[in-house]
């Protein structure tokens, strides 16, 4: 497990059952306007599941976004951060990441989007790190 930054965590064993869209538990300010992290060392952007997830029709899907703001109020996808799975995939322990990109506004977010099916258990993490996790990513990220 990575030695994480409070301040740098999204969402920890968040979970929301609900046909809808939720933002994550928690919103991460760069305090600046143009945030800039330039080449050096590369942050990872990482989610896991914490509890498996579970639905009594079947099958869903549930989907996720990082997503970059300079006012906290209006808020874009950042490109190549979508994911959409189904919901037998979501096996506890299960990660995914990417690389941040270098330049993205102030303020970061994810939206989950449970669709088609209610969910009855599951919980998530997701959280900025500086490295890649060491079990190997679930799937590619596209």
């Amino acid at each position: 497990m990575a030695v994480l930054d409070y301040d740098l965590i999204f969402s920890d064993a968040q979970a929301q059952t609900s046909v809808a869209s939720h933002n994550s538990t928690n919103t991460v300010d760069f305090q600046t306007a143009n945030v800039n992290i330039g080449a050096g060392t590369p942050l990872y952007f990482v989610f896991r599941v914490n509890t498996a997830f579970a639905c009594t029709l079947g099958s869903g899907t549930f989907s996720l976004s990082l997503q970059h703001s300079s006012d906290g109020t209006t808020w874009n996808i950042l490109a190549g951060s979508a994911l959409a799975l189904g919901y037998a995939l979501f096996t506890a322990g299960k990660m995914w990441s990417f690389s941040l990109p270098t330049v993205h506004e102030r303020y970061l977010k994810v939206v989950y989007v449970i669709a088609t099916a209610v969910l009855t258990g599951g919980k998530w993490d997701s959280y900025i790190a500086l490295s890649q996790p060491r079990v190997p990513a679930s799937s590619s990220w596209t």
